[in-house]
């Protein structure tokens, strides 16, 4: 697998702000099942922090199986804040009976869709009997509709405007290095993975979600999906462990391969692996 964009030039950087904060504390609250309610950030006289993405804090709101329906972001006054990336306010999800998410829309701090750089607002998903994504249906602000073309073996390829390049959303992937030391290094990994899952965060999230799930996880215990990057993507079987609160010694990057097919391609083998071990 080569990490490089449709023009062949080197396309992966090191994910900004997982590695330091901007802000000098960073407080996180639970509710009664341990699912993160707050996430708040304040500068070194204890005082709530404006970061330059826009937010002082976030809440999260849970369904009953722990799934995370809202996310509202809020400047230092409590107001509803748009925030970087996605230039929204509010991220609202819903889920069908089993647990599939099928709609996650993004709203500004006035309570409209947002314009978000990816430019649609409102995803609709689909899945078949056997839990396998079947179709996704992109919105946009102001209403007009992209269906992502369905292939004659079922799988789908990600909303692409003839006119635009396919969003950054829809093509990165999250990827780890292993250092030739510590931690990961001692329990036999070697090269470079693909992230599909860092403990509640999965490959279908955001950056900005996996960058609060890694933030979150310093100094805890880290349960891992990793696939194992081969000259061709998907050609090595998914891996499933569970490392300790010490550092993993390890560069987590984004790639970003410029057509999004990396992504298809992963998510396919993800949700397979997903069918036969969950």
């Amino acid at each position: 697998m080569t990490f490089t964009d449709k023009n062949d030039k080197l396309n992966m950087k090191l994910i900004q702000g997982i590695n330091e904060c901007p802000c000098a504390i960073v407080l996180y609250e639970y509710d009664e099942k341990e699912l993160k309610t707050k996430m708040a950030f304040y500068d070194d006289k204890g005082e709530l922090y404006d970061t330059e993405a826009g937010c002082a804090y976030r809440e999260y709101k849970y369904n009953k199986r722990g799934q995370m329906t809202v996310l509202e972001s809020f400047d230092k006054l409590g107001n509803l804040s748009n925030e970087l990336p996605s230039n929204s306010a509010m991220v609202i999800r819903d889920y069908d009976i089993y647990g599939n998410l099928i709609e996650q829309s993004y709203y500004d701090k006035y309570g409209n869709l947002a314009n978000t750089p990816w430019t649609w607002s409102r995803m609709l998903r689909e899945w078949d009997d056997r839990g396998r994504l079947i179709k996704d249906v992109y919105i946009r602000p102001d209403g007009t509709m992209d269906e992502a073309p369905q292939h004659d073996d079922g799988t789908v390829s990600y909303y692409r405007n003839d006119n635009q390049e396919l969003p950054y959303q829809d093509r990165y992937l999250v990827i780890l290095s292993v250092e030739s030391y510590g931690q990961m290094y001692e329990a036999g990994f070697r090269g470079v993975y693909v992230i599909l899952e860092w403990n509640d965060w999965d490959a279908y999230g955001s950056l900005e979600e996996f960058q609060d799930a890694f933030m979150e996880s310093r100094g805890k215990e880290k349960h891992l999906v990793l696939l194992p990057v081969g000259d061709k993507i998907g050609e090595k079987d998914i891996i499933e462990y569970t490392f300790s609160d010490k550092s993993l010694n390890a560069r987590i990057m984004d790639s970003d391969d410029g057509t999004g097919e990396n992504r298809r391609i992963t998510l396919e083998k993800y949700e397979e692996w997903k069918y036969e071990n969950r």
